[in-house]
Order: C-alpha cells, then sequence, then structure tokens
C-alpha cells in the first residue's frame, strides 16, 4: 500500500518577508522526492513545516488525505528528519546511539564495515564526516514511513556518499524520502519526483531542467 505526505496552501513569513508561497508538495512511500532551491530560498523551513517543529501562517500537512491533528513528528512511526545541525550528544557510546534508534548495529556494519569493534566509542570522539555519516544511517534506517534529509551528504567523503545512496535506494522500497544536497548529481541520481523551490514558490518540475538550472552542482 502507497502512503503519502503532503503540505497544502502552506504560507511563511519571517519578518514580513514572505518564505513560502501557498506551497504544495507531496511524499510518497516507494520514492525519493527532490527538492532544489538555492541558499535563503526557504527549503529547511519548509522541511521544519513538514516534520512540525514549525508553524506557517496558513496550510496544514495530510497524511493519506487526512489533515494532521497534531505535528507530524508526534505520530510515532510517521516521520524522521536530519536537520543541518549535529543533533546526537556527544558523551553518548555508539551503541547507546543505536538502541535509541532501534536500528541494529549489524545494519551499519553491513555498508560501512570500517565501524567494527567501535560500538564503545563516544559519539563525539567520532570525526565530523563520521559523525554526519552515523547521524545520516539513524534517521534513514529509522522505522518510521518517511523520512527528509537536509543536507546528508555534507562533510562525508566520496565512498561514503556512494554507500549512503546505496542505504537510500534499498530504504526506498518501505519508505518515502524528501531530499536536499548541494551535491546534486547524487540527488538526481536517487530521486524519482522533483520540485523546484524559487522566490517561495514551489513547483513540480524534472530532472533536465534542474539540471539546466543549477549544472550539475550548486
Amino acid at each position: 500500500m502507497m502512503n503519502t505526505l503532503e503540505l497544502e496552501s502552506v504560507r511563511y513569513e519571517i519578518n514580513g518577508r514572505k518564505i513560502l508561497s501557498d506551497v504544495y508538495l507531496k511524499m510518497e512511500t516507494g520514492k525519493v522526492t527532490a527538492l532544489a532551491g538555492r541558499n535563503g530560498e526557504g527549503k529547511t523551513s519548509l522541511f521544519r513545516i513538514m516534520y512540525g517543529t514549525l508553524v506557517p501562517e496558513t496550510g496544514a500537512v495530510f497524511s493519506n488525505k487526512v489533515r494532521l491533528s497534531k505535528q507530524a513528528y508526534k505520530i510515532e512511526g510517521l516521520i524522521s528528519f536530519l536537520p543541518q545541525v549535529s543533533f546526537i550528544p556527544g558523551y553518548l557510546r555508539i551503541a547507546a546511539v543505536f538502541n535509541l534508534f532501534s536500528v541494529p548495529m549489524d545494519d551499519l556494519l553491513a555498508f560501512f564495515p570500517e565501524f567494527r569493534y567501535r560500538e564503545k566509542q563516544r559519539f563525539g570522539d567520532l570525526s565530523g564526516g563520521e559523525q554526519r555519516l552515523l547521524e545520516a544511517f539513524l534517521v534513514i534506517k529509522a522505522p518510521t514511513l518517511f523520512t527528509i534529509l537536509d543536507e546528508p551528504f555534507t562533510h562525508l567523503m566520496p565512498v561514503h556518499v556512494e554507500r549512503l545512496m546505496e542505504v537510500i535506494t534499498a530504504e526506498k522500497q518501505r519508505k518515502g524520502f524528501l531530499i536536499a544536497d548541494h551535491q546534486l548529481q547524487q540527488v538526481l541520481a536517487l530521486s524519482d519526483s522533483f520540485y523546484y523551490l524559487r522566490a517561495g514558490i514551489v513547483t513540480q518540475t524534472d530532472a533536465a531542467i534542474l539540471v539546466d538550472t543549477f549544472g550539475m552542482y550548486r
């Protein structure tokens, strides 16, 4: 069964500046949806509205055509979100972090065997790239129907980007993704549907138009 999560008629302003204007966007299980837009156009605001940590002036989030009565993140099993900033406390050990997310360490080792025997290491002792990789992996593998990824490939080595793309492709079989990243080539390779955010307006588009607009890198 296909599940949907939609933003409808969303408007959002900051100090009188229009950030989002009558936005519609749909996520579907079994699909990766790309959101492209230049820095400062409001992608993160849109993500936070869909996730439920930002309240718009108008509009709402709908799950399977039913308007949510509370924020999406408060509904168990509905949505996970990778923000641009690190969010896992550095004092936690890696094994404890995976337990908190209900994700088996073996799932990580299947794609990233270099983390074997590091379960007792504190999260804060990892490099910045390793921290970003594990946070992205945990959010992607979280037992939710939908996942939002805001710049998941930032600070990652190319080989880790490739493997993380494999994880997303595998997880797409059971959930829906919404993704934005400066590495547009990777995003386009992953995605099934495409939206473009410009001047507060979201337009459904295709990969060829995004390549013409941004080139392969933004």
